[in-house]
């Protein structure tokens, strides 16, 4: 989740936008925010109370726009969107299935992995594939593999990992 364009996107969201397009996942059918719209994460405080008080003016802004888009399901990705969707940011004990959402709690929340963990470890990547898929499917859009969309290219992220 993050603002709502893709302009902020680096690897992760080049990721994420290959993965949903070989879904075949419509581009109307989808909407991408981000829950801490600026590239520096390293400024965000490790501490909770401390985190939740630096982010607020961020989720503010991002349940206007949740609730602005009026999802039928909603895909968390990464520790944050964890965070800010479920209440916790232990990312393993969630990931992978459909949660409560702390926040608007007439909406399911699936939580996944960051499509930039799949540069560090590429076994999360079907992970990654695999929450978007089954919240599709539990939204009602249909996925499929487009074997025509071409292989990604992970070589100039792997340059930046090793």
């Amino acid at each position: 989740m993050g603002g709502p364009n893709l302009n902020h996107e680096g690897a992760g969201g080049s990721i994420l936008k290959f993965t949903l397009k070989r879904l075949s996942i419509p581009r109307d059918a989808w909407v991408h925010l981000w829950v801490y719209p600026e590239r520096e994460i390293k400024d965000i405080p490790s501490k909770k109370a401390a985190r939740e008080k630096f982010l607020a003016p961020h989720i503010n802004k991002l349940e206007e726009e949740i609730l602005l888009h009026s999802p039928s399901v909603l895909v968390g990705l990464g520790r944050l969107a964890c965070e800010f969707l479920t209440g916790t940011p232990v990312l393993k004990n969630k990931a992978g299935t459909c949660w409560s959402n702390r926040r608007l709690s007439d909406k399911k929340v699936w939580i996944g992995y960051s499509p930039v963990a799949t540069l560090f470890d590429p076994n999360l990547y079907v992970d990654v594939t695999g929450v978007i898929a089954n919240a599709c499917q539990r939204a009602g859009i249909p996925t499929h593999f487009d074997p025509n969309v071409p292989i990604f290219d992970w070589s100039p992220y792997m340059k930046a990992t090793t």
